[in-house]
């Protein structure tokens, strides 16, 4: 039998899944890895939330970053909501920098909100910025657990298909798989968003 932990402390794809987890957890409709490809890969987006709780649905984009950031990662960002006509936008990193205070502001001015989380010590408090119901209490570390583990699966399962498709060009199957991922993830919401 072979037992899976996940990282204590996730970086790159696995802090991804964790912040995936706990915006599921606040109620939103979670699009994860959003990919708009026309002859070549155009974006590739980390999430997508939607909130039904108001009359019209509210999308939010959201960008998470592991490691080095500044001013360009927050620009790009505002570039992909104006591109995608959503207006509001979260950008997470569990990296501090010098002048956060000025970063934040000017996070701020384009409509994002900046979000820093060095360690998941205090991260439902941070996350409670953009999604209240997070710092009541009523989500515990192994709701947050068995989202992250599910798009760890998830994410695995992916990897491997694309890894048979490659290793096997022989067989359709794969091919085919992957064009149903690619259409049922990534082709839906380009249609909502043309």
């Amino acid at each position: 039998m072979t037992i899976v932990h996940l990282p204590t402390l996730p970086t790159g794809k696995e802090f991804e899944e964790y912040i995936s987890g706990c915006l599921q957890l606040g109620g939103y409709y979670i699009e994860r890895n959003i990919v708009e490809r026309d002859v070549e890969e155009v974006l590739e987006l980390d999430i997508i939330l939607t909130s039904y709780s108001t009359l019209a649905p509210e999308i939010t984009l959201v960008e998470v970053k592991s490691g080095d950031w500044g001013f360009s990662d927050l620009f790009k960002v505002r570039g992909w909501m104006d591109y995608l006509n959503i207006q509001k936008g979260i950008f997470v990193t569990n990296t501090p920098r010098g002048h956060l205070d000025l970063l934040s502001e000017k996070a701020h001015a384009l409509d994002i909100t900046l979000l820093v989380i060095p360690n998941l010590s205090n991260s439902k408090e941070v996350l409670a910025r953009v999604l209240p119901d997070l710092g009541d209490g009523t989500v515990n570390e192994s709701d947050i657990g068995i989202w992250r583990f599910s798009y760890w699966v998830e994410r695995n399962l992916i990897q491997r298909l694309v890894h048979k498709r490659k290793s096997h060009l022989e067989k359709k199957c794969y091919k085919s798989l992957m064009a149903y991922y690619y259409e049922t993830n990534s082709g839906i919401f380009s249609l909502r968003t043309s």
